[in-house]
């Protein structure tokens, strides 16, 4: 989906009805005018929502929401390997 701005463009809204919690961030994207600022904004949602992927699977995929819990565990996972562990 990161070269392919026409699909990601009619995607978000689809996206952002299906997930509320990424709206925000989709709505960054689609504000942005160049391809360099749509990418950044794209790699931007990813990383605050590791349960995205930049390609789209067929078939039903996942069925569950992704608990705020489990997504902020993933963060501090992210965080701990880039940093270290906290003394």
């Amino acid at each position: 989906m990161l070269g392919d701005m026409k699909t990601a463009d009619e995607l978000v809204p689809v996206l952002s009805t299906l997930v509320p919690e990424l709206a925000p961030l989709l709505n960054e994207y689609l504000k942005a005018t160049t391809p360099p600022a749509k990418k950044f904004a794209a790699i931007y949602a990813w990383l605050k929502f590791p349960g995205l992927e930049p390609i789209v699977d067929i078939g039903v995929g996942r069925r569950a929401r992704i608990a705020p819990d489990r997504i902020a565990l993933a963060q501090e996972r992210r965080e701990i390997a880039r940093d270290g562990p906290s003394a």
